[in-house]
């Protein structure tokens, strides 16, 4: 009976898990944040480090929400170490690094971890992408047009989708005016993946950077 009851237990902090984001969505963040901390606290005592992980992570999305970036980062880090081998949240956090923190370099070492050791082509993808955008913004064009031109040489239909294709790069290279040419054959191969994938916010949006290229 007691195994019966844990397994119920997890699908109720699922379940919770989601109606916090859901309040996120609706923007009742006070509603978000005690539910989250109710969920980090019971999942902390259960000894479910997974849900754990996954509750301090919807902190993190939580507090960036409210544009508190200094916790959402120590969030995001409680959530890195519960869940070591979650490439995405490495992504995330170093997104902030860079958006809010300049700390380009940090960064970029964090990417170089991801990249060496996931299989998932989006997740390269994505780690490649921001490692790009550190090096540029650290000053470092030649490594940053390394990373771009390993992303134009990947099978695009490996990422399945155009929502899956990173744009931050690009847009950054096209409004800084480096390499217009890479740029212009990166957009155009997500254009055709959006184009056979019937993505029409995504058709509309490549073709507009392209306009400006």
């Amino acid at each position: 009976m007691a195994e019966k009851s844990t397994q119920q237990d997890k699908i109720i902090d699922d379940a919770n898990l989601f109606r916090a984001f859901r309040l996120m969505k609706a923007k009742d963040y006070t509603q978000a944040e005690a539910l989250i901390n109710e969920g980090i606290t019971k999942a902390h005592q259960e000894n479910n480090v997974e849900l754990e992980g996954l509750y301090y992570s919807a902190l993190g999305v939580l507090y960036k929400l409210k544009k508190n970036y200094n916790k959402a980062y120590g969030a995001y880090q409680k959530a890195e170490r519960l869940l070591p081998d979650d490439h995405s949240l490495k992504i995330v956090s170093a997104t902030l690094l860079i958006e809010q923190f300049k700390q380009y370099s940090t960064a970029a070492r964090k990417m170089d971890k991801v990249i060496a050791s996931t299989e998932d082509p989006a997740l390269w993808h994505h780690a490649k992408a921001t490692q790009a955008v550190a090096y540029y913004l650290m000053g470092k064009k030649a490594e940053a047009g390394a990373n771009f031109n390993e992303m134009l040489k990947q099978d695009f239909n490996l990422l399945r989708f155009a929502a899956n294709v990173d744009f931050k790069t690009a847009e950054l290279f096209v409004q800084k005016k480096f390499m217009p040419d890479e740029c212009r054959q990166y957009l155009q191969k997500a254009l055709l993946l959006a184009k056979s994938k019937k993505e029409k916010t995504f058709i509309v949006i490549i073709e507009n950077l392209l306009k400006v290229v």
